[in-house]
């Protein structure tokens, strides 16, 4: 059920309209309730992953939503426990990139005081928890696949720009 569901939010949240009913809905939560609940289901992991990765993209409110609702400790906890899956790495690496880089000035879910709050947090909470090996161990193991190849290396920009912690 938990797959199915996640699958089903997954497929649901490409578009604006439908990441705003989402989250009224308080539907991250959900998502990240089943990845709790699920730490050992590849399948579950994987959609829950994708549509948070969706979910965040270009809406700064629903990262911070997403940050808060603690999904980076678990991004990460399964990006760890499924290293040899690719597609898994390459959902991972979307939802960091997402998670930790504000959405364009020019773009409708831009909003310029809670995005330079929302990236910090999120960049502190991926750093503390490894994020940046966890990325790199991807980039490592699945090295000969273009996109998670693509997708870690804007994860790992995302999480140091402007972080000299991290660098």
């Amino acid at each position: 059920v938990a797959e199915e569901s996640c699958g089903c939010l997954h497929a649901l949240v490409w578009g604006a309209q439908n990441k705003a009913a989402m989250v009224q809905l308080v539907g991250e939560r959900v998502v990240v309730e089943a990845m709790r609940a699920h730490p050992n289901n590849l399948a579950v992991q994987f959609e829950a992953v994708a549509c948070l990765a969706v979910l965040s993209f270009c809406v700064d409110d629903n990262k911070l939503r997403i940050g808060d609702a603690g999904a980076i400790p678990l991004i990460l906890a399964a990006m760890r426990r499924f290293g040899t899956d690719g597609g898994l790495q390459g959902q991972g690496c979307f939802a960091l990139w997402s998670l930790c880089s504000s959405t364009p000035p020019s773009m409708p879910g831009h909003d310029k005081d809670l995005a330079k709050i929302m990236v910090e947090q999120n960049r502190k909470d991926v750093v503390s928890g490894d994020g940046v090996g966890v990325v790199l161990g991807a980039l490592h193991r699945q090295g000969g696949d273009v996109e998670v190849c693509e997708l870690a290396c804007r994860a790992l920009g995302s999480v140091v720009y402007g972080n000299v912690a991290t660098c």
